[in-house]
């Protein structure tokens, strides 16, 4: 600092002009109250109209509680039990969790995504339901529900992988239920939304056999997120693939 005053004082001396007044102050960007109460509010709205979505139909409800037993009883194969972990459980004690809709990004939508774009603008509801399947408070496997033809009814039962790192955010997220928006995209990654995060984080879910968990107490951005997916998009070829449970 002392060496710019003196060669600023030369340049006064010299032409007369004092470059300190040139110098502009740093211009702060200051957001007033009712401003940020306008951001707050339709933060909620959103929110509050996604967590609508995420409140199934009675008619899915039914075909969640009518196809569970379909798939899992107690005259299963003992070769499907020990993949899925059950051996030790009590096939009549498992229960239905509060099930989670399905949300897809599509390739189309992800290209179109500018920066600084909410993480809802990113994603696009399907008619696909994600039950977990409760052993005690422990989720083993996902019951699917999908819209077919003649209505919903339970398609698939598995999900090894994904439901014990739906335990894990749950741990990470006590209370948090109802306010998880789950979301595929193609291939076959998983993220989750927190809802009371706000609208801009996305967090991918680690559904590798044997690698690390990662910490889900720690939120990703939509931002980075996006720029990844970009990137992964960038080096595939395209392929025409239509999403589980798209609505028409």
């Amino acid at each position: 600092m002392k060496i710019f005053i003196i060669l600023c004082n030369i340049f006064i001396l010299s032409s007369g002009i004092n470059c300190l007044a040139a110098i502009e102050p740093v211009k702060q960007v200051v957001v007033s109250e009712k401003e940020k109460a306008a951001v707050d509010a339709e933060t909620a709205r959103i929110v509050a109209e996604w967590r609508e979505q995420g409140i199934p139909p009675q008619e899915v409800s039914n075909a969640a509680d009518k196809g569970l037993p379909r798939f899992l009883h107690p005259n299963m194969e003992p070769s499907l039990l020990k993949d899925w972990g059950l051996v030790n459980e009590n096939i009549n004690s498992s229960s239905l969790g509060t099930p989670f809709r399905l949300y897809v990004i599509k390739a189309d939508t992800l290209r179109k995504y500018n920066k600084g774009d909410s993480s809802y603008s990113l994603i696009s509801k399907t008619d696909t339901w994600y039950y977990p399947v409760k052993f005690g408070d422990e989720i083993k496997l996902i019951l699917t529900v999908a819209k077919e033809k003649r209505g919903y009814a339970a398609g698939s039962l598995g999900y090894i992988l994904l439901a014990p790192q739906l335990n894990k955010i749950l741990r990470s997220w006590p209370g948090q239920n109802d306010g998880i928006i789950l979301v595929e995209t193609y291939p076959f990654q998983n993220y989750f939304i927190l809802m009371e995060k706000g609208i801009n984080n996305i967090t991918r879910i680690e559904t590798v056999l044997k690698a690390p968990t990662p910490d889900y107490s720690i939120l990703d951005t939509v931002d980075n997120v996006a720029q990844k997916l970009k990137l992964e998009l960038g080096t595939r070829p395209r392929v025409k693939r239509k999403n589980i449970g798209d609505t028409k």
